[in-house]
């Protein structure tokens, strides 16, 4: 039987996340923060500014953005603060099919950059440079990618990662291979 992840646990996985994600380290999440790091990882794989890839990939942020705001932005202020993002993220998955689509959006825009190979999936080495370019450090993304290819075909689906992302964010179980989206923590 899976072990249970204790709420400090879940806590501690979506404080990750949304360390992730505020670049500035100014205690929120903005819109400057997600444009940043769309930039990042378009710099890492050399997708040249305003490319058609760069420019899905920034969309894709923006769109993520303003789901997050409809669904996490209790107070209005156009920033998601800590608290919001971590009460608002398992209602968001639960309840807001806008939130699961910008996602699913995000994810494949970000595929679509990191596949280098054109074949529609993440590589290893594709994974790797996509976790490093995203902040994970290098030396976890081989025992995360071997977790999170489900299929064991050795390459990683936007479904496979929408699924780790919903884990990752809503999940309980210790043990559920979302737990290894962005690493070990």
């Amino acid at each position: 039987m899976p072990t249970k992840t204790p709420p400090s646990s879940r806590d501690a996985r979506l404080r990750k996340f949304f360390d992730f994600f505020d670049l500035d380290r100014d205690g929120d999440i903005t819109h400057d923060d997600l444009l940043a790091m769309a930039a990042r990882i378009a710099a890492a794989f050399d997708v040249p500014p305003g490319s058609p890839k760069d420019v899905a990939l920034t969309n894709a942020f923006q769109g993520f953005w303003h789901e997050l705001l409809k669904s996490l932005d209790i107070d209005g202020d156009r920033r998601i603060n800590d608290r919001e993002y971590r009460d608002g993220m398992i209602a968001a998955f639960a309840t807001s099919g806008g939130f699961e689509h910008g996602l699913r959006q995000l994810i494949k825009a970000a595929v679509e950059v990191a596949d280098t190979d054109g074949n529609g999936t993440l590589e290893p080495a594709e994974f790797r440079r996509l976790e490093e370019a995203i902040g994970n450090p290098a030396e976890d993304s081989e025992e995360a990618f071997a977790k999170l290819d489900t299929d064991n075909d050795g390459s990683l689906t936007v479904e496979e990662l929408l699924d780790a992302a919903r884990q990752f964010h809503t999940g309980t179980d210790l043990d559920a291979l979302g737990n290894w989206l962005f690493g070990s923590l």
